[in-house]
């Protein structure tokens, strides 16, 4: 008699009660189940305490997509600072990515990739724009301070976020503030009360703040802070290096909106290709 324990595939009933949990909160998410597809067919080779999920055998790679994630999408909550609940408008081609937010008064264009664990948050400040083919890497938080606007086409907004503009990971844009188009914000830079023109590009960690203007096509250095309108007016011009790196990334990132969306919507075809659910109804 063999002394090894058999360990079957199961799928936890906590998984199901997560799902049932996010859905009763209105934490929207998309999955499919692999516990019962996996390589192995034999479980009786394993150790004890050789297991992994889903079918208890250590470094087992579940066959096909296996994609459990939630983010929350919802309106704000009623304040004496913003007595109305909003829910965002989000573009059917847009690709929301795993543990992200977007609360509020949030409007987001077509095609924008939104990337993992970031957080728009129309809360306090609002609203939000967000324009075509742009994208919010990991990490990205959007927040603003209530009352605190930049008109833009004659519209007040806490946060306005034009065409073509990528925010690399990890950025802070902090409301009240204006990106124009074809704007490349770099990795944990800072744009906090300021206005920055169309064609401009923020190196990493950078600060830009003080109610200033950054005129179009301006390039901040790696690391410096422009707090003052001088400062700002004595910048130098993009190169051209840069502005050919930033029209790069938009095109990665448009690519990377239709991908995961049809690696992770919520109807899957036999085909295994996915897509929203709400864009086969609209179109």
């Amino acid at each position: 008699m063999s002394n090894s324990k058999e360990i079957k595939p199961s799928q936890p009933d906590a998984i199901k009660e997560l799902q049932k949990s996010l859905d009763k909160n209105g934490l929207r998410q998309n999955s499919w189940d692999s516990w019962d597809s996996c390589e192995h067919d034999n479980y009786n080779e394993q150790k004890e305490d050789d297991h992994c999920d889903p079918c208890g055998i250590k470094n087992c790679k579940p066959i096909g997509p296996n994609n459990l994630y939630a983010y929350f999408i919802g309106a704000n909550p009623i304040t004496s600072f913003i007595p109305i609940s909003r829910c965002p408008n989000i573009d059917n081609t847009c690709f929301i990515g795993p543990f992200s937010s977007v609360i509020g008064d949030v409007v987001i264009k077509k095609n924008v990739f939104v990337g993992c664990n970031a957080v728009l948050r129309a809360d306090e400040g609002t609203p939000f724009h967000i324009g075509r083919n742009s994208n919010i890497q990991d990490g990205v938080i959007l927040h603003g301070l209530k009352n605190e606007q930049y008109t833009v086409n004659g519209k007040k907004y806490s946060i306005y976020v034009g065409n073509d503009v990528t925010l690399a990971h990890g950025s802070l844009i902090h409301g009240p503030c204006v990106i124009e188009n074809k704007v490349f914000v770099g990795f944990n830079a800072l744009v906090f009360n300021a206005i920055v023109e169309d064609m401009c590009y923020i190196e990493i960690g950078s600060i830009v703040t003080g109610g200033i203007r950054l005129h179009a096509n301006s390039y901040v250095p790696t690391g410096a802070i422009i707090d003052t309108q001088e400062k700002a007016d004595a910048l130098e011009t993009v190169p051209q290096s840069k502005e050919d790196f930033a029209k790069k990334v938009i095109k990665v990132n448009v690519e990377l909106a239709a991908a995961y969306s049809l690696k992770f919507g919520d109807t899957r075809c036999s085909c295994g290709l996915c897509c929203d659910h709400n864009t086969l109804i609209h179109d």
